[in-house]
């Protein structure tokens, strides 16, 4: 299947592929732009994340051709503070002294 079919589904249809008339190229120069712009706080049902990061992520589902770019952008970069490190390695321990 060509990267440029997107699937929309409906109601009242199953899954029908139909032709983007938008280049892929194009799509992924908007993507990129997204990921440029200032970071705002925005609330979603996993919590407070930023407006960047909240609008990556819906753009991942838009359709399975966006997926990769999107995660790019997600996933290029992350950011772990030593109290995040400490609050993690702390969790770990717990579970290995449970384990055992």
């Amino acid at each position: 299947m060509p990267i440029d079919q997107i699937y929309l589904l409906s109601p009242m249809s199953s899954t029908s592929p139909i032709q983007s008339s938008i280049p892929m190229e194009l799509i992924e120069e908007i993507l990129d732009r997204v990921e440029c712009l200032p970071d705002t706080q925005s609330h979603s049902s996993e919590g407070y994340k930023g407006w960047r990061a909240a609008t990556l992520d819906s753009c991942s589902l838009v359709c399975r051709a966006w997926l990769p770019r999107s995660r790019y952008h997600l996933f290029g970069f992350v950011h772990v503070t030593p109290q995040k490190l400490c609050i993690f390695l702390a969790a770990r321990c717990q579970s290995i002294l449970h384990f055992h």
